[in-house]
């Protein structure tokens, strides 16, 4: 029997500008679990845009939190929940001014324009608080991430977290289009700035729940199951 996956992500209220924006360009809404029309940048076509949209589109609209895992052995979705929801209430919100269209390597993302240290901060306690239920990487896994050119130091994450962009090499994205070729990232970005720029024209955000979403099989898109509003009680805003 095939274990699902979950993640730890952040992701926008469902009924904001931001959220419709993101669900949209990757035609999938992970809270209802459906597609939805594509929200095409010109000149795009949408043949060629669901290509380029695959991947991202697998995982809904979101910015990476705690990276997927699969539960360690005696752990059941009702205790992570559980788990998520206790962490939430000792976590205070985090405020992006401003995010940007951005390219990432061979992605186009969502990033914010300014110092990110906080969002970071938020990241780790994540990270770090939920590590015991999470099961190692199976042997595949493990070989699929290290074809991927690594540091030390991310090569020592991805052993140790099972993911190997967490505390000094996260950063804070949003994927919205690619992997694609080099020669097309460009054309892609510009045509991504000009609709971001007409459908969500308050860019700021506030990352004020972190949401549960669960995969039930490998060839299954990603879906929100639940989700945690921050509470407020550890300052997570470099305080002295």
């Amino acid at each position: 029997m095939t274990q699902a996956r979950y993640a730890i992500y952040f992701a926008p209220p469902p009924a904001s500008e931001l959220w419709r924006f993101g669900s949209r360009v990757l035609g999938y809404d992970a809270v209802a679990g459906f597609d939805v029309p594509f929200l095409l940048p010109e000149p795009m076509e949408a043949g060629h845009w669901a290509e380029l949209t695959a991947e991202p589109r697998r995982y809904g609209f979101h910015a990476t939190l705690k990276a997927p895992f699969r539960l360690a052995r005696g752990y059941r979705q009702e205790q992570l929940v559980s788990a998520l929801d206790q962490l939430a209430e000792s976590l205070s919100a985090v405020g992006i001014a401003s995010l940007s269209v951005q390219v990432m390597g061979r992605f186009i993302v969502l990033r914010p324009d300014e110092d990110e240290a906080d969002v970071s901060r938020l990241a780790g306690h994540v990270v770090d608080a939920l590590e015991p239920l999470r099961a190692p990487l199976t042997r595949e896994d493990l070989a699929r991430r290290k074809r991927e050119p690594l540091s030390a130091r991310q090569a020592a994450y991805l052993e140790r977290y099972g993911y190997p962009h967490v505390h000094e090499d996260f950063r804070f994205h949003m994927t919205l289009a690619g992997p694609m070729d080099p020669d097309r990232v460009g054309p892609v970005a510009c045509a991504l700035r000009s609709c971001f720029a007409r459908h969500v024209p308050h860019a700021g955000i506030r990352l004020d729940a972190l949401t549960l979403f669960r995969q039930d099989r490998p060839s299954a898109r990603f879906r929100i199951v639940h989700r945690s509003p921050l509470a407020g009680g550890m300052r997570c805003h470099g305080e002295r």
